[in-house]
């Protein structure tokens, strides 16, 4: 009886399981398709104190301070917000090469990378470490 009590329950929590990863998906792909469909344009402003974000449902500033570290890869750069487990991101087709390659610099001068954090830069960037 324990044994039959013990698989009912396990079968149980897959099936929960499953059901809250599909929940999970669906919500996240509505949150992806109000994003695509915005009129709203993203707006980005790179200050010395901090780094701005504005889309049509919020206005962040950043501190430059706030950042643990930035990744470039396949042409995207990536910035990591410390004890959240967060990253903004911003890809080069969206702003062109030469600004992109710009605010990598910029960005490669705000944050400053802990000595035992890798850059990774992908094999079409120009940028290394």
């Amino acid at each position: 009886m324990r044994l039959f009590t013990l698989y009912f329950l396990s079968g149980n929590f897959l099936i929960q399981a499953r059901k809250q990863k599909k929940e999970y998906v669906t919500r996240i792909n509505e949150i992806s398709d109000r994003y695509i469909k915005q009129d709203f344009p993203i707006t980005w402003w790179f200050e010395e104190s901090y780094l701005g974000y504005k889309d049509y449902q919020y206005e962040i500033k950043t501190n430059w301070t706030a950042f643990s570290h930035f990744s470039i890869k396949e042409k995207v750069l990536y910035m990591f917000v410390t004890d959240i487990q967060s990253a903004y991101s911003i890809n080069e087709g969206e702003i062109g090469p030469d600004v992109f390659n710009e605010l990598t610099e910029f960005v490669r001068r705000k944050i400053k990378m802990p000595t035992n954090t890798p850059l990774v830069v992908d094999s079409n960037a120009s940028q290394k470490r």
